[in-house]
């Protein structure tokens, strides 16, 4: 995640998301936090002005997202966590990644601290999980992903898809891989035609999560893909 991303398409529907999971879990958000630069990546802010066709998704989300980022010009990611509208029951980490290994593994440690007690963590990077040719600080970890799950936490992870593979094919791919988690049972995907967000519930939390996943495929129904991998 970076500042510059805050408002954009993708982060209507990753908030949506987290007000719904939220409702039934207790959650802590990992930003994944890098710098700013100055590519044109979290300009996807038109939506924000066409409040016929996208607004009736999540009106709260949408008008406070409207008020920061078009008419306050905010594009910062502490607007958000100051606001509550998350929930009382979400904590935030919001220190930027480092990119050597050992500050790496202490900053989630860190994180691992904050979220303590925590149902759900999102892990928010800018890229997605690590694929094989690359590490680095714009993306997840797969042995912090087993970390988290083994202490107990279901997880959501934000994911770009990749070049020259169908967006189906892709998600099922990758929930297949998410499944390998020890105890995992089941992964839900959530997708448009950008990005992709993986649930994969820890299973004393499967069924309010499934619960969770029919109110996300109604409130969202034309716009999001919703795919299950039992």
């Amino acid at each position: 995640m970076k500042n510059q991303y805050f408002g954009d398409v993708r982060d209507y529907l990753k908030y949506s998301l987290l007000t719904i999971l939220g409702c039934e879990l207790s959650v802590a958000v990992c930003w994944l936090l890098t710098p700013d630069d100055s590519s044109p990546d979290g300009r996807k802010i038109g939506y924000l002005c066409d409040r016929d066709r996208w607004r009736g998704y999540d009106p709260q989300i949408y008008d406070f997202l409207y008020r920061q980022v078009i008419e306050r010009q905010i594009r910062c990611i502490c607007v958000l966590e100051q606001s509550g509208l998350l929930g009382s029951n979400t904590r935030f980490f919001s220190e930027c990644v480092p990119d050597d290994g050992l500050g790496r593994c202490k900053y989630f440690d860190k994180f691992m601290a904050c979220a303590d007690g925590v149902d759900l963590i999102f892990f928010d990077p800018d890229t997605g999980i690590e694929p094989p040719s690359a590490k680095g600080s714009k993306y997840v970890h797969w042995h912090e992903l087993h970390r988290s799950f083994r202490r107990g936490h279901s997880l959501l992870v934000y994911q770009h898809f990749w070049r020259g593979e169908s967006h189906d094919g892709f998600a099922r791919r990758m929930a297949g891989q998410l499944k390998q988690l020890k105890g995992a049972s089941k992964v839900f995907a959530f997708y448009d035609n950008a990005v992709v967000f993986f649930l994969v519930p820890q299973p004393d939390h499967l069924a309010r999560l499934d619960q969770a996943r029919a109110r996300i495929e109604t409130r969202w129904r034309d716009r999001v893909t919703v795919l299950s991998v039992p």
